[in-house]
C-alpha cells in the first residue's frame, strides 16, 4: 500500500492541510484518519494476533521490535525491485513518493504503540542513529531490497536489546 504507486495519484491530508499539486493533475485525497484506520486494522489483524498469543503465553516482560523506517531513495528502490513485486501482475514498478512511505510508516508506528500499550508489551523503536532527521532509514543501513535493513542496522538493534537486558528491564 505504501511501497508501490497506485493507479491513481493520492495524497494523505490532515485537517487544515491543503493539496499542493504543482503538475496541474488531479490528485485524490485520502483523509489521514481514514488511512490510519486502515493501517490500525492491518496491524491488529497481523501483529495483534501474534503479540496477544505471546503475551498470553508468558508472564515475562515482552518487547516487540519496531520495523525499520522506510528508505527515501526511489532510485535505489527501482534498482532493487524485489522478486515479490516483479512477480505481481504490475506492469511497471513505480515506488510511491517517499513522503507517502514515511507517513504510512509513522501511522504503523502509532498503531503498534497503541496495540503494545493495550496488551502490556514494550515497543522498541528503531535505533536513533539509524534514522535521518526526517525519519527515514539512513543509506548506510539499507539492505539490497526494497523494505529491509542490513546487518549494520541489526547491530544497532542488538545494542538496544543488550541495554534492555543489562538494565534488568527483562526481569521482574
Amino acid at each position: 500500500m505504501s511501497t508501490l504507486k497506485h493507479e491513481f495519484d493520492f495524497t494523505i491530508l490532515s485537517r487544515g492541510e491543503r493539496v499542493q499539486d504543482s503538475r496541474g493533475e488531479r490528485q485524490h485525497v485520502v483523509p489521514r484518519r481514514a488511512f490510519q484506520g486502515l493501517i490500525e486494522c492491518e496491524v491488529e489483524n497481523s501483529d495483534g494476533l501474534i503479540l496477544r498469543r505471546i503475551r498470553d503465553a508468558t508472564s515475562a516482560n515482552v518487547h516487540h521490535l519496531s520495523p525499520p523506517p522506510p528508505k527515501s531513495d526511489n532510485n535505489f528502490l527501482l534498482q532493487c525491485n524485489e522478486r515479490f513485486f516483479s512477480s505481481m501482475s504490475v506492469c511497471e514498478f513505480v515506488p510511491t513518493e517517499p513522503k507517502i512511505r514515511l507517513e504510512c510508516w509513522k501511522m504503523q508506528q502509532r498503531s503498534l504503540e497503541m496495540l503494545c500499550q493495550s496488551i502490556g508489551i514494550s515497543l522498541v523503536a528503531p535505533p536513533t542513529p539509524t534514522m535521518t532527521s526526517e525519519g527515514f532509514l539512513i543509506p548506510d543501513c539499507y539492505h539490497g531490497d526494497i523494505t529491509h535493513a542490513n546487518r549494520r542496522y541489526g547491530r544497532w538493534v542488538l545494542k538496544q536489546i543488550s541495554t534492555i537486558v543489562n538494565d534488568g528491564v527483562c526481569f521482574k
